[in-house]
């Protein structure tokens, strides 16, 4: 006989599938789904997931669904995850307890119910909880509004399906004013790899430790996505190979302009203390392996980094526009401004309307006091004839001499022409028969240039205008940096703690290029270096 066939899952079980693959969905398309860079992992929200379940057995996906994102909008976080009660087998095993004391300090923990338990989510840090909290409240408003008005989100309405604003790609690139590039590179592709995965494993320290305690920042996030390429500087002195095998990760954040104290902010200790306290870890050390850093405004960001709008970097600066002219804050400041230049414009209407209403009155008085004026007038028109020697008619004859000195007179047109083509330079009687005589300035008849190659060149004429251009030769190639003594002899000191500065190809491994006694060069790391100081 054939055994009888297994008992079909429950209901919840299926609907546990479809959350978890939406929430995984969610999850990736806003940023979140990293738990080695400090965001959530599969095994963080599968255990979220399935604690929904325990809490609301009998829900449908979809209400399932909204539930995971109201219950953990509204979770009093660093209150544990439990799916069970930790317990302690007894086998020497680290079992998580809310009594101990350093896993009192864990701000997101989700516990794993199987033995020994322990945080799965560990690697979370304030930045990142606050970043996870924000997404989760935005999911939680959309699927509210959803919920209140099912009708409106059916798939055959206009307005798209019911859950498609919940997936839609965050705009990370364009949320941040300012962005920090951390190029890793390698010599070989395969060293690349393993250089990376060390990296990774340690970021989230200097996101969360070096730098989001130490700087004044309003808000920082890492991108969990790296991209392939090379996005250093031209200036970092990277080789060919390392340019080749590189890849980046983002960081976006945003300057808290109350704490900042100046105009510049300075993150190079940052990295070069997670460089000497992490990155020197890395054993076997490899020659070659390094990570350097590049800071873009959100302008000069690579067109690599907007491959998920369809117009590309264009369309997501016009959706930036968008954004920031929507911003109730700007639209205040907008308004604040606009009623300031009117409050302006108003008052200087007044003050106008203040001027011209002085000037009508004085015109009602001249009109008023007859007798008075004219007197007033004639006393003015007595002392302008006393000031410049000339009576009333005679000033106006002067005038309109002076407007009428510029018209045209036909009558002498033709000399006034014929004075003006002999002053020029032409030779004839009238303007139809003109002959130019043009006479060529004697710097202009000497415009060549004789360099000492063309000195024996006598088949040129005195008054040719042939440019000639000086070039310069090197025989001698100048390839690297030399040292002379006091004869002018070149001294090459090049040991096994020194090698000369043949060509300039990146950095070396074992070395550190400085400029010595010895010259400018590769100097091992650890050796004594003797700076050379200027003597007057």
């Amino acid at each position: 006989f054939a055994p009888p066939p297994p008992p079909p899952p429950p209901p919840s079980y299926e609907s546990f599938l479809i959350v978890v693959r939406c929430v995984r969905k969610w999850a990736k398309a806003r940023g979140l789904y990293s738990n080695k860079l400090g965001y959530l992992g599969g095994v963080n929200f599968n255990i979220m997931v399935a604690m929904c379940c325990q809490l609301y057995p009998a829900a449908s996906p979809s209400a399932l669904l909204r539930k995971f994102f109201l219950v953990y909008t509204r979770w009093r976080w660093p209150d544990p995850v439990l799916l069970t009660r930790p317990h302690d087998a007894g086998l020497g095993q680290q079992v998580w307890s809310p009594f101990n004391s350093t896993m009192n300090r864990q701000l997101m923990p989700i516990i794993t119910p199987a033995y020994p338990a322990m945080n799965s989510s560990l690697s979370v840090s304030r930045q990142t909880l606050q970043i996870m909290q924000g997404e989760l409240t935005r999911a939680n408003a959309i699927l509210d509004e959803m919920w209140a008005d099912p009708e409106s989100q059916m798939p055959g309405n206009d307005d798209g399906h019911m859950f498609e604003q919940l997936f839609v790609k965050t705009d990370f690139f364009i949320d941040y004013a300012h962005y920090l590039a951390l190029v890793i590179c390698a010599p070989t592709a395969s060293d690349l790899q393993s250089w990376t995965g060390f990296i990774e494993s340690r970021l989230r320290k200097l996101i969360s430790d070096l730098m989001g305690k130490s700087l004044p920042l309003s808000k920082i996030q890492l991108w969990p996505k790296k991209f392939d390429g090379c996005f250093a500087d031209k200036t970092s002195g990277l080789t060919a190979a390392q340019r080749q095998h590189s890849c980046a990760y983002f960081v976006g954040f945003n300057i808290d302009r109350l704490r900042m104290k100046g105009d510049q902010l300075n993150v190079e200790t940052q990295i070069q203390a997670f460089k000497t306290t992490e990155l020197q870890r890395f054993q076997p050390a490899i020659p070659g392996c390094d990570m350097t850093t590049n800071y873009f405004t959100t302008k000069r960001l690579p067109k690599e980094v907007f491959a998920q709008y369809e117009g590309g970097k264009e369309e997501a600066m016009k959706k930036r526009r968008e954004r920031r002219d929507a911003d109730p804050k700007r639209q205040a400041k907008k308004r604040e401004a606009k009623l300031e230049e009117m409050k302006k414009m108003l008052a200087d209407k007044e003050s106008a309307e203040n001027v011209g209403a002085t000037v009508v009155n004085v015109d009602e008085a001249e009109e008023v006091g007859g007798p008075e004026v004219d007197q007033e007038d004639s006393l003015l028109e007595s002392a302008l004839d006393n000031i410049g020697g000339k009576d009333r008619e005679q000033a106006e004859t002067e005038r309109q001499r002076l407007l009428n000195e510029g018209e045209y007179n036909e009558e002498d047109d033709e000399t006034r022409d014929s004075a003006r083509l002999a002053d020029a330079g032409f030779d004839g009687e009238s303007a139809d028969s003109v002959v130019l005589k043009i006479a060529t300035p004697a710097w202009r008849a000497k415009r060549s240039v004789i360099t000492p190659a063309d000195d024996d060149d006598d088949d040129e004429e005195p008054g040719s205008s042939k440019v000639r251009r000086i070039e310069i030769k090197m025989k001698t190639k100048f390839e690297r940096v030399i040292e002379l003594d006091g004869d002018g002899n070149i001294v090459d000191k090049g040991d096994a703690n020194f090698l000369p500065y043949a060509k300039f190809a990146g950095r070396c491994g074992g070395f550190e290029f400085k400029a010595g006694s010895r010259g400018c060069g590769y100097y091992r790391t650890g050796v004594k270096v003797q700076i050379p100081a200027n003597k007057l």
